[in-house]
């Protein structure tokens, strides 16, 4: 069953009119990963024609639009010392992603791409909670983060966002429970539309 990360980065590329695939998980006992066990998502966009070039590395939903395919590796660095506090601190975020990026079985996208032809037309997506917001911290996590084969990343928060913007309470969402629970607190005024509320400030 795929944790609640993973079920929110499908509901985002969905809801913005993507095909999201799931991988089969299974290990193999060679050192270096396929990867079919590294990657968590594929998503294909039926509207583009091609992918382009990513403009500013970090991806937001009204730039979806030149993403055509995708292979998507989610780090939800569910761990008690990732708190918001922490992500929200530059040199600790920096720390994470060093340390997530820098350790022995973590491979993003380091594979072997001549497994197959078809990898090499993939923009390569890694999902994120966050960035830091300052310089110098912030260029020296891309330039980390590129340094393994990211072509451009996704927060968190702009999952979130973008989901909480799509889901109207008119609407029955009876195959997405967190579509669902989405609704229910929009109806009951516990959650906004993050456009509404920054309009309202």
């Amino acid at each position: 069953m795929p944790d609640l990360d993973e079920i929110i980065v499908r509901e985002f590329f969905e809801l913005n009119g993507f095909l999201v695939r799931q991988l089969g998980k299974h290990e193999t006992s060679s050192k270096k990963k396929h990867w079919e066990e590294t990657v968590d998502l594929i998503v294909e966009n039926p509207d583009a024609h091609q992918n382009e070039p990513i403009v500013g590395f970090q991806l937001f939903a009204h730039g979806l639009k030149s993403l055509q395919k995708a292979l998507i590796v989610i780090r939800g660095w569910q761990s008690p010392k990732a708190n918001p506090a922490t992500l929200k601190s530059n040199p600790k975020t920096l720390a994470f992603i060093k340390k997530d990026a820098g350790g022995k079985d973590e491979y993003y996208f380091d594979f072997d791409t001549n497994e197959t032809n078809e990898l090499a037309s993939f923009l390569k997506i890694l999902v994120i909670p966050s960035l830091p917001k300052t310089e110098p911290h912030r260029q020296e996590c891309i330039d980390i983060l590129k340094q393994k084969g990211v072509d451009g990343i996704i927060t968190v928060r702009t999952l979130l966002d973008n989901i909480i913007q799509k889901v109207e309470i008119n609407r029955d969402y009876k195959k997405s429970e967190v579509l669902q629970l989405i609704k229910t607190l929009k109806i009951y005024d516990l959650i906004k539309d993050p456009q509404m509320d920054l309009f309202s400030k």
